[in-house]
């Protein structure tokens, strides 16, 4: 039986403030303060698979593409959970 591969992609917070890392299609929200990092980790079922990454106001947002398994997230070797350091108050709704 083939083995399969994960698909890696660090990420950064090189600003003065917390930004949001969102993965879809979850609506999983983690959040990383100055200077920390993360990593994004997922199934590659095939070699089309990649991480679609959009930069937002507040961070980025991920979503698996490509035959790509679900998006998990990694900080220090320790899976994160949903919610990871949000903000109290988070989300407040703006108008479109």
């Amino acid at each position: 039986m083939p083995q399969m591969k994960s698909l890696r992609l660090v990420i950064e917070n090189k600003r003065k403030t917390t930004i949001l890392v969102f993965i879809e299609p979850e609506a999983f929200d983690f959040w990383l303060k100055a200077g920390e990092v993360c990593e994004l980790v997922a199934e590659k079922n095939d070699e089309q698979a990649h991480f679609e990454i959009q930069q937002t106001e507040e961070g980025v947002t991920a979503f698996p593409a490509g035959n790509c398994g679900p998006i998990a997230v990694f900080q220090g070797g320790i899976e994160l959970e949903c919610g990871h350091q949000r903000p109290e108050g988070w989300p407040t709704l703006k108008p479109s």
